[in-house]
C-alpha cells in the first residue's frame, strides 16, 4: 500500500513542487520517500531546474524467491534499496530547435545485483545481492530540430558508476552513450528514417574477460498511409550487420528484416 502528496508554490517566474511518499511494504515495512525542485524561467524559451530526491525500491518478488535451477537462484535475505538523487538542468526549446544539458548524481544504497554465484562462471548459476554504497554521477546533452518534414534528434550521456565498497564499476553499464535519429516525410504518406546506437566498452567483473568491446548500429525505417485506415511499415535492423554483445554470454542478431502492415476500423 502506497499513498503520494504533492504541493506546488508558483511565484513570478519561479516554480517549487514537493512531494511526499509513503510505502508500505509487508515484508519491509514502511518508508518515506521526497523530492524537492526548484525552477526559474529564465527566458520565453528557456529554464533552469535543479532537483533533489530519496528513493525506495523493494526487492522483487523473482529477486527473493527465485526457484533454484541450473542458470539461478533467489535470495531471501535481500534488503531495498534506498537512494539519494541530485540533478542540474537547463532546457531551451523554440519553434525549431530543443536543447538540454543536465549533470547528475546518485547514491544508492542496498543496489540489488545479480551476479554468478561462481566469479569465474558466467554461464552458471546466477544470483542478487546487495551492493552496499553505489555512486553514479555523470551528464546528459540532448538536441532536437524540426523543420517542415525534417525531424531529428541527438543525445549523449557520460555516467561513471561505481561500486564504492569495491571500487569496481558497476557491470554491464557503458560509460558513453551516444544515439541518433533522423526522419523525413517525403510527401503526406511517405515517411523515411534512419537511428544509429552507440555504446562504448563496458565492465563485467568476469576475471577472464573483464570488459566488453563498444559498439554501434545503424537501423533504417519506412512507413506508407495507403490510406485512411490502412499503414505500410518496414525497417531494416543493425544494417551492417555488426557482431556485438550488450551482456556476456548473449549475441545480439545481426541484420534483421521486418515487414507489417496495420489496420484502423
Amino acid at each position: 500500500m502506497a499513498w503520494f502528496g504533492q504541493m506546488f508554490v508558483g511565484l513570478g517566474d519561479f516554480r517549487l513542487p514537493l512531494s511526499l511518499r509513503n510505502d508500505d511494504n509487508e515484508a519491509f515495512g514502511s518508508h518515506n520517500t521526497h523530492s524537492l525542485a526548484f525552477g526559474y524561467q529564465v527566458s520565453e524559451t528557456s529554464k533552469v531546474i535543479a532537483s533533489w530526491g530519496t528513493a525506495f525500491r523493494a526487492p522483487t518478488f523473482n529477486d527473493l524467491y527465485w526457484p533454484a535451477d541450473p542458470f539461478g537462484i533467489g535470495n531471501v535475505d535481500l534488503t531495498p534499496e534506498e537512494s539519494e538523487n541530485m540533478e542540474l538542468a537547463f532546457k531551451y526549446r523554440d519553434k525549431a530547435h530543443r536543447f538540454s544539458a543536465a549533470i547528475f548524481k546518485n547514491r544508492i544504497d542496498g543496489l540489488i545485483d545479480w551476479a554468478p554465484v561462481d566469479p569465474n562462471n558466467f554461464f552458471g548459476q546466477w544470483t542478487p545481492s546487495n551492493l552496499a554504497d553505489v555512486r553514479i554521477k555523470g551528464f546528459e546533452l540532448e538536441y532536437g530540430y524540426v523543420n517542415g518534414a525534417l525531424s531529428s534528434n541527438v543525445n549523449y550521456s557520460w555516467t561513471d558508476a561505481d561500486d564504492l565498497a569495491t571500487d569496481n564499476r558497476l557491470k554491464n553499464r557503458a560509460r558513453r552513450i551516444f544515439n541518433a535519429d533522423i526522419d523525413y516525410a517525403i510527401m503526406d504518406t511517405i515517411n523515411v528514417g534512419a537511428s544509429l546506437r552507440a555504446r562504448s566498452e563496458r565492465y563485467t567483473n568476469n576475471r577472464s574477460n573483464p570488459e566488453l568491446p563498444g559498439f554501434g548500429t545503424v537501423d533504417l525505417r519506412a512507413n506508407y498511409q495507403a490510406s485512411e485506415s490502412v499503414l505500410v511499415d518496414a525497417s531494416v535492423t543493425n544494417v551492417f550487420d555488426k557482431e556485438y554483445v550488450v551482456r556476456e554470454g548473449f549475441n545480439e542478431q545481426g541484420i534483421g528484416f521486418k515487414v507489417g502492415v496495420t489496420y484502423r476500423m
